[in-house]
């Protein structure tokens, strides 16, 4: 399940082909796939591909399975796009397509509204599990809480960013089994907070609040903190 996600498998295996100059059957050939198989891809037909298909697609790019999944799922980034929104495009689009090979299902992406009675806020994802679709998590990123990385006092920064969090996770909707709040690995600045954060620890809100610190390049989680216990 994908949610409402509008994905661009045709598109990447048109953009393949042309690259390549090759034809839809050559293509076939270098995927070990049928011709039939590539006529569905590129009509629209076929919207995902299988793991067998991704990780042949994969090895003819020479590229990482979640590269090629992401670029399926989520597109290219529109060059002309602010860096920040760049830098948070890269790491959801990265952080989601490793989830859903790991089992989870995509079911929002940047478009996630909650309102209650402290106003309106919005969370860049949510996914939940393939086998228990009641199993659902908000996901956020850490740079969208625009906190001042220049305190001294590290517990100060500890207690002001988690002050957010909790106002927001003491009043959300029950369906939520918890948030998973994303940190780039290949930040140096974000490794920081992540290391300071860690030491952070709270059972005031009874769902589950993650840490976790996401490599974009390696597409691998490289650590990860349960804040609440």
């Amino acid at each position: 399940m994908l949610g409402e996600i509008i994905m661009y498998f045709k598109d990447y295996m048109k953009m393949m082909r042309d690259r390549d100059k090759i034809t839809q059957a050559q293509l076939a050939n270098a995927l070990n796939v049928s011709l039939n198989t590539i006529k569905k891809i590129e009509s629209g037909s076929t919207k995902i591909p299988n793991s067998k298909l991704l990780n042949a697609i994969a090895e003819y790019e020479n590229a990482h399975p979640c590269k090629v999944l992401s670029r399926i799922l989520f597109g290219d980034i529109v060059e002309d796009t602010d860096e920040r929104s760049k830098k948070a495009m890269r790491l959801t689009f990265a952080y989601f397509s490793y989830m859903y090979l790991e089992g989870w299902n995509i079911d929002h992406v940047f478009n996630v509204e909650y309102v209650d009675d402290i106003g309106d806020r919005q969370f860049i994802g949510e996914i939940s599990k393939k086998k228990d679709s009641k199993y659902v998590l908000l996901i956020d990123y850490i740079d969208r809480y625009q906190l001042d990385t220049k305190y001294i006092d590290w517990r100060e920064y500890q207690i002001g960013f988690f002050t957010q969090i909790f106002t927001t996770m003491i009043s959300i909707d029950k369906k939520y089994m918890g948030m998973n709040i994303l940190f780039n690995a290949n930040d140096e600045k974000e490794v920081t907070i992540f290391k300071a954060l860690k030491s952070f620890e709270t059972d005031c809100v009874k769902t589950q609040i993650t840490y976790v610190l996401f490599d974009t390049r390696e597409y691998k989680i490289v650590d990860i903190h349960l804040v609440t216990k």
